[in-house]
């Protein structure tokens, strides 16, 4: 589906009651929410006049009375299946995880809202509408209801047990299609272990309001809507060093002077000037309480209140950076505050030393006193340039100062113009940045390839210590060569910054290979013309190289920076104990002899990280329960036991022995 097939409309009721049709073509409202209330009394009416053929109706609202219907002319969204197929939704890869997870909480959210609203949920009933990836960056999902189905009148009136024989949405519903979904994305195969977990959990759950509690709910809940921190915790750093509170400085406005931009508490008692500004927003220090009660150094990131559309800049910037916050190589954000009433808008980064750009300006830091530091740095950009991609994301801003330096590490930490692709969204934008071509990119099939060019560009600018990108940038463009101030003074500087590292080691190798297939594919990556462009596969070849040449030369093993917390064995078997601890609670004579092993497993858990033994007392707990349960011929746990046992066979501590006794084990439940 074409992107100029999508065509938002608005219903609504004039005074006659007639229905009004309206197409959101102004630009003014292109970021107008199409809701439509329906006064109750005229409820039958409309629904009369609504054309299934032509609309679709999607529900929103909250409590019991009337909802909002936003409607959307036919063919411009997706099903929630024809998104997994379309989107290559399959669990066995890492990159597709974090949009699976954006499906899976707008399930739950519209489960636990529409509790007392919906008899069930189905899979075939979720529809992804594109409209609002403005503020969620795969899209939302929203509940279809049939114009016509004998629900559609209860959903919209106040939930009366007594007058209806629907029953509210029950956990084994949602349980039944969150596994079915899994299974469409081939997450049995994959050792995706956190959302086995999770469905094991929910089948244990009383209550749909459990899921708000759950830890897993909790994470996909922030990479989807972010985390809105408290006020009261957070700080501006003063320009004398004091601690200033975010409440005392909210009230004021950024003032301009002697070329900087400075902020004064509502006291007049302090003055904080900015250590960064940019088209959107000013960057100013700070500190954050957190729930340790811990102070953490952050950057606080101010947007601009005069622009024309702030809060559509925050939004995107809040939902992408939330989304990709635990991924390779990125500054991580931390929080978010807004205060709506008076259109301000701030998101909280973890403090960085520095950034790529003010690095190259430090007269200490010199790429040949600096070998192992510049390879490593080129490792970094490229890995999350790369992984970035493969998350069907498009950044549109690579460039040296987007780049910053944490403990040693070049993360990327501006992410004010990235957006997420999809089949109604392929990356069509009226926006350009410095390092982003203008000439006939958008003919381009995978308008992605800029991001290799300006990939290319920083990182020619790096080894060159250059930073005016403007500059480059104009000069590639009117004289359409290779985009090299000179390409003998870059392959001289690559030379001596990898030779240097090969001589403080001593390490033999020969660099003449490594050395010409870096240059042809750099320049490749700067191309003007994007048919002539480098590929992704060509970068991801430069990576492995790159890499490759690092670890031989430093006898060092690359690693990236992730902030992403594992789901490990540890937290298995944690689930599992407790599990078996509510088992013997319930129903003591369950087990006949509580197992042998509780305390050592208790013991390995609370003191070690995942290892052997703790594997072995997990098995053996689980052998011991499915074997009390079949003497029952209890089948409910069973189950249970098949669904740990797929879960403990993807850890590396397993046997031959052991998986071949796992998967025997497994077959015999049904």
């Amino acid at each position: 589906m074409s992107i100029s097939e999508e065509q938002i409309k608005k219903i609504s009721i004039n005074q006659n009651q007639e229905l009004e049709y309206h197409n959101f073509k102004d630009e003014k409202e292109k970021y107008t929410k199409s809701w439509v209330h329906y006064p109750s009394p005229h409820m039958d009416d409309v629904f009369k006049q609504l054309d299934p053929e032509k609309i679709k109706p999607f529900c929103k609202g909250s409590g019991k009375s009337i909802q909002e219907i936003y409607v959307i002319v036919k063919g411009i969204s997706r099903t929630l299946l024809s998104e997994i197929k379309v989107s290559n939704v399959n669990l066995q890869y890492e990159n597709k995880i974090i949009r699976f997870e954006c499906l899976i909480c707008d399930i739950l959210e519209i489960a636990i809202k529409y509790e007392h609203k919906l008899p069930e949920i189905t899979l075939e009933d979720f529809v992804l509408s594109d409209e609002r990836n403005k503020v969620y960056a795969y899209g939302e999902l929203f509940y279809f209801l049939n114009l016509y189905s004998d629900n559609i009148k209860w959903f919209f009136i106040d939930f009366d047990p007594a007058k209806t024989n629907i029953k509210p949405i029950n956990l084994k519903n949602v349980y039944f299609n969150l596994q079915r979904m899994v299974e469409l994305c081939n997450g049995k195969e994959s050792n995706y272990n956190e959302i086995k977990m999770f469905l094991f959990d929910l089948r244990h759950m009383n209550s749909i309001q459990n899921i708000l509690q759950h830890e897993y709910y909790q994470k996909i809940y922030n990479r989807k809507h972010g985390v809105r921190i408290n006020s009261k915790d957070l700080f501006f750093i003063s320009t004398d060093g004091k601690e200033v509170s975010f409440e005392n400085v909210i009230d004021s406005k950024p003032v301009s002077i002697s070329s900087k931009i400075v902020l004064e508490s509502n006291d007049k008692s302090s003055s904080i000037q900015s250590v960064g500004r940019g088209g959107a927003a000013f960057i100013f220090k700070g500190k954050l309480k957190t729930k340790d009660n811990e102070e953490i150094d952050v950057s606080i990131k101010q947007f601009k209140t005069d622009l024309p559309n702030t809060k559509w800049v925050f939004k995107r910037e809040k939902g992408m950076s939330f989304l990709v916050n635990d991924q390779i190589n990125i500054l991580p954000v931390v929080g978010y505050y807004e205060e709506k009433s008076t259109k301000k808008y701030y998101l909280i980064r973890t403090w960085a030393d520095t950034t790529l750009e003010n690095e190259l300006k430090t007269p200490k830091f010199e790429l040949q006193n600096n070998p192992e530091k510049s390879l490593s740095y080129i490792i970094d950009i490229l890995s999350c340039a790369i992984n970035f991609k493969n998350l069907g994301c498009f950044n549109r801003d690579y460039k040296l100062n987007n780049i910053f330096i944490k403990d040693g590490k070049a993360l990327v930490g501006d992410l004010g113009t990235a957006i997420a692709l999809s089949p109604t969204n392929p990356g069509v934008t009226k926006m350009y940045t410095p390092l982003m071509l203008p000439d006939k990119w958008a003919e381009a099939e995978d308008k992605t390839t800029n991001d290799i060019y300006s990939i290319g560009i920083t990182l020619s600018n790096f080894l060159m210590s250059q930073c005016n990108t403007e500059k480059l940038r104009t000069q590639v463009i009117e004289s359409k060569k290779k985009g090299l101030y000179s390409e003998d003074i870059f392959v001289q500087q690559l030379c001596l910054t990898v030779k240097m590292v090969q001589t403080q080691n001593g390490v033999p190798l020969d660099l003449e290979t490594y050395i010409n297939e870096f240059k042809e594919t750099l320049l490749k990556m700067m191309a003007h013309k994007y048919e002539e462009r480098a590929t992704w596969d060509d970068v991801q070849n430069l990576l492995n190289l790159t890499i490759k040449t690092y670890e031989s030369l430093t006898h060092k093993k690359y690693l990236p920076c992730v902030s992403k917390k594992l789901f490990t064995l540890k937290d298995v078997s944690k689930r599992i104990l407790q599990w078996y601890s509510n088992l013997l609670s319930s129903n003591e004579d369950i087990i006949e002899n509580k197992f042998f092993g509780y305390s050592e497993l208790v013991s390995n858990i609370e003191q070690n990280e995942p290892n052997q033994e703790m594997f072995d007392l997990t098995l053996r707990l689980i052998e011991d329960i499915l074997f009390a349960a079949s003497k029952r011929s209890d089948n409910d746990l069973m189950m249970d036991c098949k669904t740990i046992f797929e879960v403990l066979k993807t850890y590396p501590f397993i046997s031959d022995e052991q998986k071949s006794m796992v998967e025997y084990l497994s077959s015999l439940i049904n």
